[in-house]
């Protein structure tokens, strides 16, 4: 498994983004992490620094191959291991509260929630951290 932070265009992220997802729904571009196993593209995470040791973990999906829940959760840890090694002790997000699934995926991989809020739709979003100190 590596992972590599490519410096995209627009262009060349909204081509990733359709590649990885089969369609585009427009969201803000930050940084970007590509996990690839094998030469094959498996994950994409879109991130940014948020404090000295944080970082704002935008979006992550991954590529239809590699979505059963075992392949997802091992390029999981291998991300926060990368996270990790880059020195960040935290992962922060946030939930839209009706996306059931994110928020099991959040807590069963060890994120904690720490607040909520009404965005500006009146939507329930739930704010998570993951401090990756916790893990071994």
């Amino acid at each position: 498994m590596q992972f590599s932070e490519p410096i995209l265009n627009e262009d060349e992220y909204k081509k990733l983004v359709i590649d990885s997802v089969e369609g585009y729904i427009p969201h803000v571009q930050h940084n970007i992490i590509v996990c690839e196993e094998d030469n094959k593209k498996v994950a994409v995470f879109n991130w940014f620094i948020y404090g000295v040791d944080t970082i704002f973990l935008h979006r992550c999906w991954f590529f239809p191959e590699f979505k059963s829940r075992i392949m997802k959760l091992k390029y999981w840890v291998g991300f926060c291991n990368f996270v990790k090694g880059k020195g960040y002790r935290y992962i922060m997000g946030v939930i839209d509260s009706h996306n059931t699934p994110a928020l099991i995926w959040a807590l069963k991989t060890g994120f904690i929630i720490v607040g909520i809020r009404l965005s500006i739709d009146n939507q329930l979003i739930v704010d998570i951290v993951k401090d990756l100190k916790e893990e071994g």
